[in-house]
């Protein structure tokens, strides 16, 4: 999940790092989703003194990571040696995805 208190840009960049490192099937990059009524709502930085990036970067970085995760040539060998796991099975949902973020 990124965009807790205290994420940073280099933080993120060390997430996406670590998932395709790590290298699973899949991968999910969510957004922290802070409601209206939960404390951190609308703060620009935590008690701590944490400061937020902005939901507009928080996209633009969620969409980064998508990327870089799927559009890399270790997915696509991956999904081109088994088809029937990623482009059959998961494809449908790995094409919606995609499409989410360009």
């Amino acid at each position: 999940m990124l965009g807790f208190p205290g994420e940073t840009e280099n933080t993120i960049k060390e997430t996406i790092r670590w998932a395709k490192l790590l290298d699973p099937e899949t991968a999910q990059f969510l957004l922290v989703n802070l409601y209206p009524e939960a404390p951190l709502h609308k703060k620009e930085q935590d008690d701590m003194g944490h400061t937020f990036l902005s939901i507009k970067k928080m996209r633009k970085w969620t969409k980064k990571a998508y990327r870089e995760f799927y559009i890399r040539p270790k997915f696509f060998k991956k999904a081109v040696s088994r088809p029937n796991e990623y482009l059959f099975s998961q494809g449908q949902a790995i094409w919606k995805m995609l499409s989410n973020i360009f």
